[in-house]
């Protein structure tokens, strides 16, 4: 009978603590999340009805720069100026501006924002390093891919113009 008792108190005794560390551990797992020191993860940009994605490129070299630097300026302004924030999509410019442009240095990809001012005040969403020939459309495949990551899609549409003495813009074939 004694061994019997010394068994129950055992079980009892084991029973007990096992309740006991269930409770601490429990308890000790309160979300203290107030001191863990972590950023927010980005939000993933949801997709649009359409990007379109206007690369301008050109041979602008010597006294006809500064010429086609304002045509630059123009397309984009107007790019700007009709532009509605109410559309179901969004439109990006690509733009190896010309040695005279004088708001940006290096190639840009431009997100386009609604402004009827002459300056230009779309968000430089990426600024590229120059690559050896100015106005090479060589960089399109990248930057492509960059507009396709930036600014998913449901569909996308490309408008590609070269611009030099003529202003002449160029379609890409399908």
């Amino acid at each position: 009978m004694a061994f019997m008792n010394t068994i129950q108190l055992l079980c009892r005794n084991i029973t007990a603590i096992i309740l006991l560390s269930f409770t601490a551990m429990f308890a000790s797992c309160d979300n203290d999340d107030d001191n863990i020191n972590e950023e927010p993860l980005p939000e993933e940009p949801q997709p649009v009805e359409r990007t379109i994605l206007a690369y301008i490129w050109g041979d602008i070299d010597g006294e006809s720069g500064l010429v086609l630097s304002n045509s630059q300026l123009d397309y984009i302004n107007k790019m700007e100026a009709g532009w509605d924030d109410s559309y179901a999509g969004s439109l990006y410019v690509y733009i190896d501006p010309s040695p005279m442009f004088v708001q940006f240095e290096n190639p840009v990809l431009l997100k386009i924002k609604r402004d009827d001012t002459p300056a230009i005040v779309s968000e430089v969403v990426k600024e590229y390093e120059p690559i050896g020939t100015h106005g090479d459309i060589a960089r399109y495949p990248e930057v492509q891919n960059d507009v396709r990551a930036i600014a998913p899609a449901k569909s996308y549409g490309t408008y590609a113009f070269r611009t030099w003495q003529r202003h002449t813009p160029i379609w890409p074939k399908r």
